[in-house]
């Protein structure tokens, strides 16, 4: 082998081993990406899927709200009272948890049981349980409607208030994404707010409709489109519909849809002829109906007033849903009346706690 052989042969070996090098590193690199990536995934299931995971599974927990500590980790806080077999609450309430996660710290003080959840051994976040000394009277569900059209300081006291209310949104608009995004940062439930044909439809929302006896395939893309939008959200309820849900093919087909993407759907209820509810329990798909809207008039005194019809439906059924829109007067009523009712033992929730879900054996 001549000199120049041997001098072309060493530039060789040189030019593979820093391809090499420079392989590995982008391996090692990518590695890391894939890993934080992974990481975030697992933080945003475990604030936002966890809890509905627990809610599913029938344990008799009260989510209270989620926040984000000193130490820069979300904390999951739920209520229980009394009269539950703890020692039974807690080994399924685990189960559930380590399904997902690993349990690294258990703590007990007083009426609080603190855990500490990890992902893969990096710390993930906390959970609180917390004794109540005294059950709920009632628990009420508000869903606030029609977000996405505007965003301004009335959206901005609904994002204020407590996350006992659910946000829904509908899809398509200009702040739609922006205000749903924030509301479930913010530890609300989100859900898509999903345009259906009225009685007396004359148009709007033309890229998401839903509409009687439209094609199964279109109906698909359209409810596809708007979870891609808002992938969020874990639910759904109609927006007017009163035409749509009286129609049974439409309905199984947004049903089954629903059901594949484990999300829940609540009837809005604008028709009395809905096959919407009726259709989610026997396809037990977790559901619920609207009893009372709040502010179908733009006054104080209505709105309270079916505020206080809400709470006599809840106190007669044990839970009731309600819905109302992001109206600054709404805002004023809730703001004000909330704390005055929780005084009296009546429980706020966000919509996923008031949910009929199948029954789940763990």
């Amino acid at each position: 082998m001549t000199g120049n052989d041997e001098k072309q042969l060493l530039i060789i070996f040189v030019g593979v081993g820093v391809l090499l090098v420079g392989v590995l590193f982008w391996f090692l690199r990518s590695q890391t990406n894939v890993s934080a990536a992974a990481y975030q995934a697992a933080g945003d299931t475990f604030r936002e899927q966890l809890p509905r995971e627990l809610l599913k599974a029938g344990l008799d927990l009260q989510l209270e709200g989620i926040q984000q500590t000193d130490d820069e980790i979300p904390e999951i806080q739920f209520s229980y009272t009394p009269d539950e077999n703890v020692s039974e609450l807690t080994r399924r309430f685990e189960k559930v948890v380590s399904a997902e996660f690993s349990i690294i710290d258990r703590v007990e003080k007083g009426n609080i049981r603190a855990y500490g959840v990890a992902y893969k051994g990096k710390p993930l976040g906390r959970i609180l349980l917390t004794r109540k000394a005294h059950p709920a009277r009632a628990t009420i569900g508000i869903i606030i409607d029609d977000f996405g059209y505007y965003n301004n300081e009335i959206i901005e006291g609904f994002l204020e208030l407590s996350p006992k209310i659910t946000f829904s949104v509908i899809p398509g608009h200009e702040y739609s994404q922006t205000i749903a995004r924030e509301a479930a940062k913010r530890g609300f439930d989100v859900m898509i707010h999903m345009p259906m044909e009225p009685h007396d439809y004359s148009g709007g929302e033309e890229e998401f409709i839903l509409k009687s006896g439209m094609p199964n395939r279109e109906v698909i893309q359209r409810l596809e489109r708007a979870f891609q939008e808002l992938p969020m959200a874990t639910g759904m309820n109609n927006h007017q519909g009163s035409l749509a849900t009286e129609d049974p093919q439409l309905m199984q087909t947004v049903l089954h849809i629903l059901k594949d993407k484990d999300s829940f759907f609540v009837d809005s209820y604008t028709t009395n002829e809905t096959v919407g509810y009726e259709l989610a329990t026997k396809l037990q798909v977790p559901t619920a109906k609207r009893v009372v809207f709040l502010d179908n008039k733009p006054d104080t005194t209505y709105i309270k007033a079916q505020l206080e019809e809400l709470v006599d439906k809840a106190l007669e059924k044990g839970q009731a849903v309600g819905i109302g829109h992001n109206k600054k007067l709404t805002l004023e009523v809730l703001k004000r009346y909330i704390p005055y009712y929780e005084q009296q033992g009546i429980r706020f929730a966000r919509i996923s706690e008031v949910l009929e879900y199948p029954e789940v054996v763990l």
